[in-house]
């Protein structure tokens, strides 16, 4: 019996040890200094909006983005199964606009699929292909500059990219609202800023990704994945075209103030995770033990769950594991996992003293028992009612304020 409580206890140990050592080294790594990044030619450059009836913010996103376009470039908006103004309002801004109307497919993928086919069929009648083509969402803003960094990099490196990513709460939010945008800046600068360091490829966030045309004329984007982005990533980095980081392009959004929708996008966002989690650990891992060390990196970035799940798994872990401490008086199990919490604690700690000062006070850390706790509902459902359809979150605000974030 003894002996197999200390196996148990090992393996949940070190299962719940591990993502925490992951994230961790993600969050030490961006402590250091910043890459310098190869500025190529400004090359026109294709930039693809899908869009889903968003009438309410299209036109603050077109005109954020007619400050940042030049000469040559062209701006397509994807009017997927809209059923309100949205292409109405593109052509207000003299944008391109590629309409289809398919119930059976929903999902930013299928609108991509159909931008990306529409620019194959006006290059196959004449017109000049794009250097690169960027993805940016219909509710999110380009940073100054943010525009010209991804093009020039994509084209001078020839690889996808990531930009920086970020969502913001409200004025108002309450400091469980302000922990999600920290959640959101951890997940998606800090990280991808560890890995950038590393060497490694990124996840792709979803808005302001990059891609030379060349490559993603050849991909295939329409499936239904709820995560299209995270899963397209992975593809790229399996087939040896993992994406990077760059953190000179800043996009940004507001979370969304109605707390169903809040809810609803969240619940999208962390089954999705969660599920591509499961689907693709082994295949990264496999492609690991091939020699693809890009392949094995992202499956151990993967392994990380969403911080709010991560906390609980580590609360539960740890009384587990003095239960154990307290019947055998086996200590390295327990101080194994401590080491790994303390170590993945102090990374957060040092990553929001240098990047999240400005996204959240220090005393409203505090209420991460209370933001995991409040998830708890979401995560249960998973086995029985995961999210397996793509739905779209209900915007609340377009206007966001484009502030200097300095390193």
């Amino acid at each position: 019996m003894i002996m197999l409580l200390s196996v148990l206890a090992f393996t949940l140990s070190l299962l719940v040890s591990l993502p925490l050592l992951v994230l961790a080294i993600e969050c030490f790594l961006a402590l250091l200094p910043a890459k310098n990044r190869v500025l190529g030619e400004r090359k026109p450059c294709a930039l693809l909006i899908p869009a889903f009836n968003e009438e309410q913010g299209l036109g603050a996103t077109l005109q954020n983005i007619q400050t940042q376009v030049v000469f040559g470039d062209r701006v397509i908006v994807v009017a997927h199964n809209c059923t309100d103004r949205t292409a109405e309002i593109a052509r207000e801004f003299g944008t391109e606009v590629v309409m289809k109307n398919e119930a059976e497919k929903r999902g930013k993928g299928f609108a991509l699929e159909a931008g990306v086919d529409y620019l194959k069929q006006t290059v196959a009648s004449g017109s000049a292909p794009p250097e690169v083509v960027v993805i940016v969402d219909a509710d999110c803003l380009f940073a100054e500059g943010a525009l010209d960094s991804l093009v020039r990099i994509s084209g001078s490196e020839e690889r996808p990219l990531q930009a920086q990513y970020l969502m913001h709460s409200s004025e108002n939010a309450k400091p469980l609202g302000r922990l999600s945008a920290f959640a959101f800046l951890t997940k998606n600068r800090i990280r991808l800023r560890g890995l950038d360091r590393a060497g490694l490829a990124v996840p792709l966030t979803g808005s302001g990704m990059a891609f030379p045309w060349g490559l993603i004329k050849n991909l295939n984007l329409g499936t239904s994945e709820i995560v299209e982005d995270l899963d397209l990533g992975l593809q790229l980095v399996i087939a040896g075209h993992g994406p990077k980081f760059c953190e000179a392009a800043r996009v940004e959004s507001f979370f969304p103030t109605a707390p169903q929708a809040a809810y609803e996008q969240r619940t999208r966002w962390e089954h999705g995770y969660l599920m591509q989690m499961v689907k693709k650990v082994p295949a990264l891992f496999r492609e690991g033990l091939r020699g693809n060390w890009q392949a094995g990196a992202a499956g151990l970035d993967l392994l990380v769950p969403p911080l709010s799940l991560l906390v609980m798994l580590a609360a539960l872990a740890s009384f587990l594991l003095t239960a154990y401490f307290a019947y055998s008086r086996d200590l390295l199990p327990i101080t194994i996992l401590m080491v790994s919490c303390a170590l993945a604690s102090t990374s957060l700690f040092l990553t929001w003293l240098r990047f999240g000062r400005q996204t959240i006070t220090l005393l409203e850390i505090l209420w991460i028992p209370a933001y995991a706790g409040r998830k708890l509902s979401m995560y249960l459902a998973l086995p029985f009612n995961a999210q397996r359809e793509w739905k779209r979150t209900k915007r609340t605000s377009n206007s966001v304020p484009v502030a200097s974030q300095k390193d």
